[in-house]
């Protein structure tokens, strides 16, 4: 899980605890879809290429082998 999905994460639990113990605010609400949607998109998004954790250049676009060997997924920016 890359730094952008776990914020994602932590803010949409953050913000259902919120919901649940006080009442219902629109802007909540808005939050919470907006979050669920960059989720969704994210969680679509197919990595361009895999580097290795803890090295500094190492990369290649071998997505097979890259997962059996640890590597971390690379992602565009859109």
């Amino acid at each position: 899980m890359n730094k952008t999905t776990e914020a994602l994460k932590l803010a949409e639990e953050a913000l259902v605890y919120h919901t649940q113990q006080t009442r219902p605010i629109q802007k909540t609400d808005k939050a919470l879809a907006a979050i669920r949607e960059a989720k969704a998109e994210l969680e679509k998004q197919e990595p361009v290429a895999w580097h290795e954790p803890n090295a500094y250049g190492n990369v290649t676009t071998h997505k097979k082998w890259a997962e059996e060997n640890g590597w971390l997924p690379l992602y565009t920016k859109e």
